[in-house]
C-alpha cells in the first residue's frame, strides 16, 4: 500500500526531442532515465514504477529535450550558441499521495537548519567603496 503504481507516459509533436524524463518526489530528483526514442515519433516514452513511500508525498515528472526547437518556435540563436536557443522543456503539476491513509495530505517537513560556527562578521564580508 506504500508502493504506489506510477504510470509515465511522454508524448510530444514529431519535431520536439525529448531526452531525458525524472521523477521529483517532495522536490527532490529521485529518477532520471535516458529517452532514445527517435525525435519524428510522438510516444516518446512509458514506463511503469512502483514507489516506496514512508511519508505522505508529492510527485511530478520533468521532461527535458538537448534540441533546439528551431525553426517551428525561434531562431536558433542570435550568436549561434545553443545556450541561447528554445529548449523542450515540460513540467507536470504535483500528484498528491496519502501515504497515511488518514484523508488528508500531511506536507513533508523541511530538513533540521545546520548552524555553522564559521560564520564571518559583516564588515568582512561588505566591502564598501569610499
Amino acid at each position: 500500500q506504500n508502493s504506489p503504481l506510477i504510470w509515465i507516459r511522454v508524448q510530444s509533436a514529431p519535431w520536439v526531442a525529448v531526452d531525458e524524463v525524472r521523477l521529483i518526489v517532495n522536490g527532490e530528483r529521485k529518477l532520471t532515465f535516458p529517452v532514445k526514442t527517435a525525435k519524428e515519433k510522438i510516444l516518446k516514452f512509458t514506463k511503469q514504477i512502483s514507489l516506496k513511500l514512508n511519508k505522505d508525498s508529492y510527485i511530478a515528472v520533468e521532461v527535458l529535450g538537448k534540441n533546439s526547437l528551431y525553426p517551428v518556435l525561434q531562431q536558433y540563436s542570435r550568436k549561434g550558441l545553443l545556450k541561447d536557443a528554445a529548449l523542450p522543456y515540460a513540467l507536470t503539476n504535483p500528484v498528491f499521495i496519502d501515504v497515511d491513509g488518514n484523508g488528508k495530505f500531511d506536507p513533508p517537513l523541511p530538513g533540521k537548519i545546520k548552524l555553522r560556527s564559521d560564520i564571518p562578521e559583516p564588515e568582512k564580508l561588505i566591502q564598501r567603496y569610499e
